[in-house]
């Protein structure tokens, strides 16, 4: 029964886990719009229609960037946090 509680005790988020999960999102994030040139098309000044399109584009993009990274950062988090080790991976 103690052993129970010891596990549960370890696998408690504390204050620390909290800003390194942010940190996981946030660098998620950034190299997913650095990966993605900011969200910025080549030659966005072709035409006002190119504008609007290449407008449309980045904040889709950042959006988009911005539910990937929660989801992403938060996956890495907990396969890193809350992965078996040892006695613990017995099913």
């Amino acid at each position: 029964m103690e052993g129970d509680k010891q596990k549960q005790r370890g696998r408690v988020l504390k204050e620390i886990d909290y800003v390194m999960w942010a940190l996981c999102i946030v660098a998620v994030f950034l190299i997913s719009m650095y990966v993605g040139s900011w969200g910025i098309l080549r030659s966005p000044d072709l035409s006002p229609q190119t504008r609007i399109i290449n407008a449309a584009y980045q904040i889709t993009y950042l959006l988009a960037m911005g539910v990937f990274s929660v989801f992403a950062g938060t996956l890495i988090f907990f396969v890193i946090k809350f992965r078996a080790r040892g006695e613990e991976a017995e099913l």
